[in-house]
């Protein structure tokens, strides 16, 4: 699957292109559909405190891991199994980080649960991203 990098306007108005994809999260009887960045240097994927709410994710009853990096400082996350599903593919059941830090933005697609399940080819110079299942070729 093609996808085109999406044109977004950064806080200072200025427009950038980033590797983000719309993917429906599922848990507990609820799914949102959500826009995630593609992040080959995140350890896991992360979602916000919001996601869990609309998920009915008690947050901190997963099994707690420290994060740092973008989410900024040492920052406390709960790990804990949902569905993620890209379009034209079947679910895969991950276990996602899920973080009450200040970026109520924060959708993070990183190496454990995505890039575990997915090949990824980023082609920023033709601002496309290939996507596919592990099991085919590029």
């Amino acid at each position: 699957m093609m996808i085109p990098y999406t044109r977004y306007k950064a806080s200072d108005g200025h427009l950038v292109r980033l590797p983000l994809v719309s993917i429906r999260l599922a848990t507990n009887r609820k799914h949102e559909t959500i826009w995630a960045l593609i992040d080959s240097g995140a350890d896991c994927c992360v979602f916000s405190a919001e996601i869990a709410d609309l998920l009915d994710i008690d947050l901190t009853t997963g099994r707690e891991l420290p994060l740092s990096g973008f989410v900024g400082g040492d920052s406390p996350a709960w790990l804990h199994q949902i569905n993620l599903t890209l379009a034209g593919y079947p679910g895969i059941n991950i276990n996602a980080a899920f973080t009450n830090s200040d970026k109520p933005e924060l959708s993070i697609l990183g190496q454990a649960g995505f890039f575990d399940n997915f090949q990824i080819r980023f082609q920023r110079y033709k601002d496309l991203i290939e996507i596919y299942p592990k099991s085919t070729s590029i």
